[in-house]
């Protein structure tokens, strides 16, 4: 604006200066108010033109801030509520009552009957070869598992023939159907293996191995357990 301020004086002294010694039919002075005139005239298009750029540049930055007012308006009606700060906890706060240490002697709450316990055996017992006599006669054959026939200890009946007909390990798990046995002594558990029709037997080279497959029949109720 400063440019076109000195333009603007520089041209109206350069107007307002007479001509001397000249008259009015002078070529020179006719070319000389010519030049005057379209001095002028450029002038005020160069006014026009810098009037017109600062309404525009008005109006951008009355709408960017309009914008701005706008964006900021919403930004803060999207946003909730600012929330109250807590106050910080001092040294004098109580500890939870709930957190102390129970006092001592204080009498059980009443809740009531609650579910009854059935005890539990904590150890299974084993088929060994002094409990068999004890076995067959306290309970019937369909019990546990049945007494093997009395016959020759050359019979065979199902998968005999695939049946291992010597010991692997000290003890011996005998399946037949949904019944099962364990036995210490190969001379005891073979008389069912072989005796019995689809009997078969596992063998086993510690008790604990054994014991595993019994308890987990007895979870199963496959077994019965003589107290």
């Amino acid at each position: 604006m400063s440019l076109l301020a000195n333009f603007l004086a520089a041209a109206s002294r350069a107007s307002a200066e007479p001509i001397v010694n000249a008259d009015d039919d002078d070529p020179l002075q006719q070319e000389a108010a010519s030049l005057d005139a379209e001095i002028l005239a450029k002038v005020e298009q160069l006014v026009n033109l810098q009037l017109r750029k600062e309404h525009i540049q008005n109006r951008l930055k009355r709408k960017r801030q309009e914008s701005e007012s706008s964006s900021n308006s919403s930004g803060s009606s999207s946003r909730g509520p600012t929330p109250h700060p807590h106050p910080r906890p001092t040294a004098d706060i109580r500890v939870n009552p709930f957190l102390q240490p129970a006092a001592q002697n204080v009498p059980p709450v009443d809740g009531g009957a609650g579910p009854v316990q059935v005890p539990q055996k904590q150890t299974a017992e084993f088929l060994t070869a002094d409990m068999i006599a004890k076995i067959r006669a306290a309970i019937p054959n369909q019990a546990g598992l049945p007494s093997p026939p009395a016959t020759p200890a050359t019979k065979r009946y199902g998968r005999a023939s695939s049946i291992y007909t010597g010991p692997k390990g000290r003890w011996y798990v005998v399946f037949k159907g949904r019944q099962i046995g364990v036995f210490d002594e190969w001379a005891i558990a073979e008389q069912y293996v072989y005796d019995l029709k689809n009997a078969d037997y596992r063998s086993y080279a510690t008790e604990q191995s054994a014991r595993y497959v019994f308890e987990d029949a007895t979870e199963k109720g496959m077994t019965y357990v003589i107290s």
